[in-house]
Order: C-alpha cells, then structure tokens, then sequence
C-alpha cells in the first residue's frame, strides 16, 4: 500500500508542469541500495537520502529530482537561486580582493565556468566557510556516486563543433584563440592551462625534429652537437612555460588565486604537523623505490641470460618472459604505491584541496621516474660499460647450471654460452625506439581505443553482464526533459577525467627526448606525429569520452613545470654523460673491454659541469621573468579569520525560508529509486493471490 501511494504521489507531482531543468547548475548521481529478497531500499539508504536532501536545502539549494536510467539510483539537480548567488560572488569578491586577485567589473562578465565553480565550491566547501560539506564519491557521501555540470551536454556540443572546424589544423592561431576562449568560458584556467602549454611543446617539438633530422644526417647518432642544442631547446621550452604561465594567469585575472585555495575540511592540524607527516613519507617511498628498482634489474638479469647466454631450443619465446614479467609486475607495484599514498594522504591532513592534489602528484613523481627510465639508465651505465665483464663469468655459470640441472633429474641439460661474450651494441637505441614509438602508441590506443571497444562490448547485453555494467532501468521522460536527460545520463556513465594523467603523458614523453634523445636524434619526428594527434584527441576527449569536469580555476599548472625543470637537470648530467662515453654514436661490441672509450673521471667531470651550467640558467631565467612579471601584493590576515569575518557579517537575520517542500522531495526520490526496481505493490499482490 505504501509503495502504491508513494507511485501514485510521484505520478502526480511530475505530471504538473517542471521547472526548466536547463537553469539548474549541477546534478548528482545517487544510489540507493535495496534489499535483495524485498526490492525495498535498506534503511540506511532512505536515511541517507533523507540527509542528503536536507543538508541541500538548509544550505539554499533549489533542488528537482528525475528518474536515473540505472537500477537503483535517480538524479538530484541543483541550483543556487540568484539572489543566493550573488551573495556568494559578493563573499568570493571580497576574499578574492584581500589577495590582489583581480575583481570583475560587473555581474555580466561572470563566465558559466565561475558560476559553476562557486556553486561546486558552496557545495563541496567546509561548513565553517559557508559549505554544504558534501564530499562527492568521499566518506559518508559514498552513495553520491558522481557530478556534473548542466550545462555540459551543451558546452561538450559547442566544443564538437570547435573540434571538427579545428581537427586539422594544428597551428592555427585562430582556431586556438577559439579553443582556449571556450575552455575558459565553460572549464576555467585549470583545464585550460594545459592545452595552451601542449600547444606550445608542440611548437618547440617542431623546433626541435628540424635540429634533430639535420644532426642525423650530418653527425649520427649520439652527437655532441644535438645534446647541446637538445638542452638548449629544453632549457627554452621550460623558461618558455614559466613565463607564458604568469602571463596567462595576468591575461585570465587568476594571479594570487593560489591563496585563495577551498579547504578540504574543517578538523586542520597545525602546519608543522603537516610538515612533518609528508618527511615522515621519505622512508615508505625510498622503499617502495629500491624494491622497484631492485626487481627492474632482475628483471634485466633475467633477460641478459635468456638473450644472451641461453643457448638452447625455445630462445625466441623464452626472451619474452622478462618483458611479460615488467610488463605485469610493475603497473600492481605503481598500483599498489598509490594505494599506499591515498591512505597516507588522510593521514597527512593537508588544509586544502590543491595542497593534497599537489602532494599526491610530488610523492607518485618520483616512481613514475623510476618505472620509465631506469631500464635505460641501466642499459647506459651498467651494461654498456660493465656488460664485457661477463666473460669472466660465463664459467661459473656454465657450472651453477650444470649443478641445478644434476640436481633436478627431470630437467635436461640447460646450453649456455661459455666463451666469447659481447655486449649488444645496439641495445640502447633498441630499448629507445621501444620507449619512443612502440610504448607511445600503445599508451595511446590505451588511453582511446581500448575504452571505446569496452564500451562497444559494454552495449550487449550479455557481455556488459560480464564486464560489471550495472543493470538499466527503463525510464519514461517529458518530450521537454528528454534530450537533456538523456545526455546527462550519458555523461554521468563516462569515467572521470583528471587532467593529471595528460600532463604525465608529455612530461614523460619529454623526458625521454632530453635524457636519452640523442641516442637516436630524429626520433623526435615520431614525438611530434604523435603529440600532434594527442593534443587534438585530448581536446576531443574531453568533450566525448570522460564525465566533464567540474569547472576550476588555478594560477598555474603546479608542479608540473617542477617536474620537467627536474628532468632538464638530470638530462643535462645523463644526455651529455651517454653522448662522451660512447663517442659520437661508434658503439662497438668487445669481448674483453668496455664500450666506453672516454675516461669516465673526465665524463663525469663534463656531465657535472652540464648539469650546473643548465641549474644557473634555469635560476636566472626564473629571476629575470620574475622580475619581469613581479606585481607586489599587500600582507593580508589569515586566510580562516578573513573567511569568518565574511560570513560572520554576511550571514541573514533569523531564519530563512526554506526554497524546497523536503518531505515531498524525499518521497518522490525513494519512489523513483523503488519504480527502477520494478517492485509490484502490496494490495496487486493480494489480487493475484485472489
């Protein structure tokens, strides 16, 4: 009787006329979990939407709730009314005014971006800076499964249309200016930071291809000139960024917002807690980094032995095992370290949202670097020195070998080589080009192929059961809504996006090219094919293939520019160091010395001085655009007192109207939540029983 009632009041409510839906600002996905033998929501459920609601209005939320296409949830749009959102960019503008950020002259000059940010900080903010508190996806809100934007089913289709006027033309200032206007319109400067600095390293990777064809044809591989000239253009790309940086964040009135950060939560420790927690980390990452690099070099032990000193059937598939093994074994050790950090980061209880971001990013640098470039680090100054010395050695192991299989009577005699061992000159440029093209263009059918036959697969119906779809429920919406509704759902399906992992992509790609790019010089050529395409597919993925982000703004895209100023110094030391101790590219193979024909006091003396030279340019370059750009802002208070003084002087006299009918809303989501259950009302039951 219950669930017939609730039906019928339901029926009733979305059968008046509905509020445009169009004009709400974000809607939230939620789940309600049912009781398996009943179908009915478990208390817990109900209680949680209850507060989820209420918590909503008491913060002045207008709030409407529609059908979800999934079983067991529906959707909760919101908006803040506008009268209530003119307060909220009266609070930001002052905040915003105590830090030097740049004030807008009027209301009308106020993007959807900013609108949209504001609301999402109302939302997601602290109760003591005027938020909701609600957590998307996080602790008590576990059960609020995702968030989006509104307006995205129309921005994403403005920026379709941007992406197909644009798809070919890489360089073209127009298009650009076109596409960074609209990312800034409807995504904010975080976003927006990233495709202006992946068009300009598109820029210096032309540059670059042009420097790297020429020094191939007339030098070779492993020339001195092209390390020089590889640095310098590195160096430039970096100065080049930095400066463009402060030069956006002037342009796009987002100077000092860094300070204006939104805190995570209420409960802060003090600063020296913090501090002290992130040097606490330095052991659980030194280990997790030797026990990386430790099974690396097995690995590449295990791989000199099956190629190189295995002599017997099976050679050409045994090789494969020590790839198979990397391959496998090192995504679970990354997996499982940044498990290992998510838990820590709780711990660590930094005060705001970016500050935890950034320091999530800085602990996950270090073995991403290690992950990528320690295979080459090896080969370059481990093997090719040392590889000679296991001559020495070969009758050892001809021994072990002969013992292990003795010991081991089902085993037959393992042939190894015993005599005349010479190390693979062409290793390195091998593992490159492996790096450089093959691993690149994997990574990119990774990154869109691969989710888009998934989700191909995903649409049957029997293979989507078995790939964890979760079950559709049939929805019927007004002619008004469906179009609408019907592309939010869409969007809310898509996995999120996290504009991280793209800045990784390229920082990695980049240090590829600086730390080892002359061991093969024009194979910047394939970098730039292939950053031509990820820039255009980024843009286009982020459009189509990922749940839109919620608009943000930020001063800078920090710490990425560390993270490459780190990979120009170390390639300063590592480029120069490979190039002197193999002589111009003339790498040969010996049996009974190293490949290294330099004395190494002298490559080590070189490649320090190179790794100097490069530090003191990257410092004056840094101080001359700060001086530059240099714009003296006033000592302001504590950002927490500042905030309460705001609101304290802010907050309304007596107690506000509420905007929603709570009650009939919570009625409405638990049977728009019970009807995708297909649940068969008490009093049909009884007919039937009749």
């Amino acid at each position: 009787m219950v669930e017939a009632s609730i039906k019928h009041k339901t029926k009733q409510a979305l059968s008046t006329p509905n509020e445009d839906l169009s004009t709400y600002d974000l809607v939230l996905q939620v789940y309600s979990p049912a009781d398996a033998k009943t179908g009915a929501a478990l208390p817990e459920a109900s209680i949680g939407i209850q507060y989820l609601l209420k918590t909503l209005d008491m913060n002045r939320f207008k709030i409407a709730v529609r059908p979800d296409s999934i079983v067991d949830s529906f959707l909760v749009f919101i908006k803040v009314e506008d009268a209530e959102f003119e307060q909220l960019v009266k609070k930001a503008q002052k905040v915003d005014s105590l830090y030097g950020v740049s004030q807008l002259d009027s209301f009308d000059k106020i993007t959807p971006a900013d609108r949209l940010r504001l609301v999402n900080a109302k939302l997601t903010s602290p109760k003591s800076e005027g938020g909701a508190e609600i957590t998307v996806g996080e602790g008590k809100w576990s059960y609020v499964g995702s968030c989006v934007p509104v307006s995205s089913v129309k921005a994403t289709s403005q920026g379709l249309d941007i992406f197909k006027k644009s798809a070919y033309k890489f360089f073209d200032a127009s298009s650009l200016k076109q596409q960074t206007g609209f990312l800034l319109k409807n995504f904010g400067t975080k976003y927006t930071f990233y495709f202006k600095v992946v068009s300009e390293y598109s820029v210096f990777l032309v540059i670059l291809s042009a420097v790297g064809l020429a020094s191939q044809y007339f030098y070779g591989s492993l020339s001195k000139v092209f390390t020089a000239l590889n640095l310098i253009i590195g160096a430039s790309f970096y100065l080049c960024w930095y400066g463009s940086e402060k030069k956006w964040a002037k342009d796009w009135n987002v100077v000092n917002v860094g300070h204006v950060d939104v805190s995570r939560t209420d409960k802060k420790d003090p600063p020296y807690k913090v501090l002290l927690r992130k040097v606490l980390f330095a052991p659980i990452a030194l280990g997790s980094s030797l026990n990386l690099v430790f099974y690396q070099f097995a690995c590449f032990l295990i791989e000199i032995f099956l190629n190189e000193i295995y002599q017997g059937p099976g050679k050409m598939f045994l090789s494969l095992v020590p790839t198979i093994l990397v391959c496998s074994i090192v995504p679970v050790c990354t997996f499982f370290y940044s498990t290992i950090i998510s838990y820590y980061l709780k711990f660590e209880n930094n005060p705001t949202k970016a500050a935890h971001s950034k320091s999530y990013l800085i602990k996950m640098f270090l073995y991403n670097f290690l992950s990528s470039y320690v295979p080459l680090l090896i080969t370059s100054f481990v093997y090719l020195p040392s590889g000679y010395k296991v001559n020495s050695y070969l009758g050892k192991i001809d021994s072990f070998v002969a013992d292990f299989s003795n010991r081991n009577a089902k085993l037959p005699h393992i042939p190894v080589l015993t005599k005349d061992y010479s190390v693979n000159s062409l290793r390195l440029k091998t593992q490159f080009t492996y790096f450089i093209l093959t691993n690149q263009i994997v990574g990119v059918f990774m990154e869109f192929g691969l989710p888009f036959i998934l989700r191909k697969l995903a649409a049957v119906p029997a293979l989507g059961k078995l790939l964890g779809a979760p079950a559709s429920a049939p929805v019927k919406d007004t002619d008004e809504e469906k179009k609408l509704l019907a592309g939010l759902r869409h969007k809310l399906a898509l996995p999120a996006y996290d504009v991280n992992d793209d800045y990784r992509q390229f920082i990695l790609q980049f240090g590829f090219m600086i730390m080892f790019g002359p061991t093969w010089s024009s194979s910047v050529l394939i970098s730039l094919a292939i950053e031509l395409i990820q820039v255009k597919a980024d843009f286009f993925k982020i459009m189509k293939l990922v749940r839109p982000p919620n608009a943000d703004r930020a001063e800078s895209s920090y710490p990425w520019p560390l993270f490459l100023k780190s990979l120009l110094i170390i390639g300063s030391f590592t480029s120069v160091a490979i190039t002197l101790m193999y002589n111009g590219g003339d790498l040969g193979a010996y049996v009974d010395k190293s490949s290294v024909k330099t004395s190494l006091p002298a490559v080590f003396l070189a490649a320090l001085i190179s790794c100097l030279l490069m530090q003191a340019g990257l410092y004056f370059g840094e101080s001359l655009i700060d001086e530059y750009y240099s714009d003296p802002g006033t000592e302001t208070a504590k950002r927490e007192k500042v905030i309460c003084h705001i609101l304290k002087n802010s907050q309304p006299s007596g107690k506000a109207a509420s905007l929603n009918d709570v009650q009939s809303l919570i009625t409405e989501s638990l049977a728009l939540t019970a009807s995708t259950r297909k649940v068969v009302p008490a009093e049909k039951k009884g007919k039937k029983a009749e």
